[in-house]
């Protein structure tokens, strides 16, 4: 075959894309403590929650407690080999929460350096931050190699100026997650599909929200999750993961899309 008759590397165009199924979107969820955050995640069918700080005694979430860095690497070989193996028997992990998890993880790379932070560094010029993010970057790209993962984290506010109608300055307050403005967050927010917001109203009921706009910082890269707009969900908890997920496929369905699965 001559370079002239060589097959095209460019695709034809398309008018739609496969998505994935509800529970293999790498997701994150941020919100104020009580907001059912880890009690969804835990409504995932088979779901394994790591959980770097005390807050799961109230699921039916199969728990595994880490307090230390070489404990999640064991973790992550112990899934891998389950995976090779044939007997990982869970749909993913929600790790509860992330930031914790990266804290263990500095404290780690700092420890083996001889150091307390990685700003005590002062004449490393950021090697050492650059020797943290590679090793979080190397771990958590391997548990998500081997199965959907998912992050909770807390909630901040910030007060932020907008321009609003008319060109008039106003100062608004933003809500986000804690776990944010580091290499982590930033490599975790290029690899997430979706960032949900946990909210429980005054009487009592819990809603979720994909949709970002200027005063909430939300995520959804498939478009179907913001089609859904504020999401109440069920009194339990627990419910409203599978709740989400039949209201995902059917938006899905209604958009023109495929659900299609990676695993």
């Amino acid at each position: 075959m001559t370079q002239n008759q060589q097959k095209s590397m460019i695709p034809p165009r398309r008018d739609n894309y496969p998505v994935p199924p509800f529970n293999e979107l790498n997701m994150m969820g941020f919100g104020v403590p009580g907001s059912g955050k880890t009690r969804f995640f835990s409504g995932d069918k088979d779901i394994i929650v790591v959980g770097t700080e005390p807050g799961q005694s109230f699921t039916k979430a199969r728990v595994v407690p880490i307090r230390s860095w070489n404990a999640f690497k064991h973790f992550v070989h112990e899934m891998g080999a389950r995976k090779k193996s044939g007997t990982l028997d869970c749909s993913g992990v929600a790790i509860d929460i992330v930031d914790n998890l990266h804290t263990l993880c500095q404290d780690s790379i700092c420890q083996a350096k001889g150091f307390a932070h990685p700003n005590d560094d002062v004449k490393g010029y950021g090697r050492l931050w650059g020797a943290v993010t590679k090793e979080w970057k190397g771990w958590i790209g391997a548990l998500m190699d081997i199965t959907n993962v998912h992050f909770v984290t807390h909630c901040k506010d910030e007060l932020i100026e907008i321009e609003g109608d008319l060109g008039i300055k106003e100062e608004i307050t933003r809500f986000g997650p804690t776990f944010s403005r580091n290499k982590a967050a930033q490599y975790l927010d290029g690899i997430v599909s979706a960032v949900g917001y946990f909210t429980m109203a005054k009487d009592g009921t819990f809603s979720l929200t994909f949709h970002k706009d200027a005063r909430i910082d939300c995520k959804d890269r498939t478009d179907i999750l913001t089609a859904l707009g504020q999401i109440k969900l069920p009194s339990q908890p627990e419910l409203g993961f599978g709740h989400v997920a039949k209201l995902y496929e059917a938006k899905a369905k209604e958009m023109g899309f495929v659900i299609q699965t990676k695993r």
